[in-house]
């Protein structure tokens, strides 16, 4: 029942953040245009899945064997009733909305610097994410010394494999080569899960105290595939109800 409690906090959610953009719309702090364009199809995707192959209907497609079959009836009634009357009529207002009141006054332009007071924004960002004095240049510079140092690493795997050419043409070699091509899913799946253990075993290097929460490795889901990113992170909940997940697309 947790989850049907959380997934009705979603749909408040998502009214009040129709709230919330309108907030910014008067003071004129806004999103970029191909931003609000991807969640339009985000949500347009996951409307579409109707309910029983929505993503919110997926902990009652299965169950554990202690569960009688009455209650997987009752279960999966309460899922698909929530999914009709609160969470699809939710996602259907927060889509029509972005895309006939505020999408029209999206900015063209991307990034922070041209929004409204967005340097000011950005360095808040800058700190409230790494706890360092850093500037943005700082930041820039930081990226460009990591740039390099890959530059430097696929120079010498470039010279491991034989490959020869320029570093754009064995970018395109590496993304298109059958033998850097994961086999399957499954196969995508536990790279990310061996890369997760290698890091795991690390962590008493640099930390003292270890999350209790295991991090969880997840594909995208089918709606967010077109326009997500190879992979981003979701953080957990600090008292541990929610694990973080690194989802792979």
């Amino acid at each position: 029942m947790n989850n049907l409690k959380r997934n009705a906090q979603y749909a408040a959610l998502l009214d009040e953040s129709i709230a919330r953009f309108r907030q910014g719309m008067h003071e004129t702090i806004v999103q970029p245009r191909l931003t609000i364009r991807n969640v339009v199809d985000q949500l347009n995707a996951q409307i579409g899945q109707g309910i029983e192959n929505s993503t919110f209907y997926g902990p009652v497609r299965q169950f554990p064997a202690g569960i009688s079959a009455k209650d997987q009836l009752r279960l999966r009634a309460a899922y698909a009733a929530q999914i009709k009357a609160v969470l699809i009529p939710a996602e259907t207002r927060l889509r029509n909305f972005l895309k006939t009141e505020y999408l029209p006054a999206a900015r063209p332009t991307i990034g922070l610097s041209k929004m409204k007071d967005g340097k000011r924004i950005y360095e808040y960002l800058i700190e409230s994410n790494t706890t360092l004095p850093l500037t943005a240049e700082d930041v820039h510079q930081l990226g460009l010394n990591e740039v390099e140092r890959i530059r430097r690493e696929l120079a010498e795997q470039q010279k491991i494999v034989g490959f020869q050419g320029s570093a754009k043409e064995f970018y395109a070699f590496l993304r298109s080569s059958p033998r850097f091509q994961p086999k399957s899913a499954v196969a995508l799946r536990d790279g990310y899960l061996a890369i997760k253990a290698k890091v795991e075993k690390r962590i008493p290097e640099q930390f003292a105290l270890f999350p209790r929460t295991p991090l969880e490795i997840r594909p995208v889901p089918a709606y967010q595939e077109k326009t997500a990113a190879g992979g981003f992170y979701n953080p957990g909940t600090a008292d541990g109800t929610r694990p973080g997940v690194f989802y792979y697309n």
